[in-house]
């Protein structure tokens, strides 16, 4: 292989099962790509990085940040042909101002649960019938670990 080169393999392979919606917080990176490649078994997927992942839906249909998102999402149902769309939160998002703003964990991890359902419902707007999975990046009692969760 060339110096600074890598392969391209899925030159013919137009598609992709899913777009995935997630914040750009480092600490989350690989075990949210781990969790939706081995946990979900979906390899080919878009990725949209940004802060408080799905939160930009929330905001106003004419704010910046909510039509970045929409876009983004657009795009990778008409372009990739997409068939799901999941959303992807965490623990301690910056977003949401870390988990000092909530009095606990367990009301921390309900108002991302309640936003999720909330976003779910502006993704089908977006693409009406998409299916839309929530899942919530956890972390361990010890704060040692993430554990993610498939949430309905």
């Amino acid at each position: 292989m060339e110096q600074n080169t890598c392969p391209f393999t899925y030159q013919e392979d137009h598609e992709a099962e899913a777009v995935a919606i997630f914040c750009m917080d480092h600490r989350f990176q690989k075990a949210t790509h781990h969790f939706i490649e081995d946990g979900l078994g979906i390899k080919h997927y878009d990725r949209v990085t940004i802060a408080g992942a799905g939160k930009s839906l929330l905001e106003p249909k004419d704010d910046p940040d909510y039509q970045v998102l929409e876009k983004q999402i657009d795009l990778s149902a008409h372009l990739h042909k997409i068939k799901k769309v999941l959303i992807v939160h965490h623990a301690d998002c910056g977003a949401y101002g870390g988990k000092k703003s909530f009095g606990n964990s367990d009301v921390e991890e309900q108002k991302h649960l309640d936003d999720m359902e909330a976003i779910k419902q502006k993704v089908l707007g977006i693409i009406p019938g998409v299916e839309v999975i929530k899942i919530y990046m956890a972390l361990t009692e010890d704060k040692k670990k993430i554990k993610p969760q498939i949430v309905s």
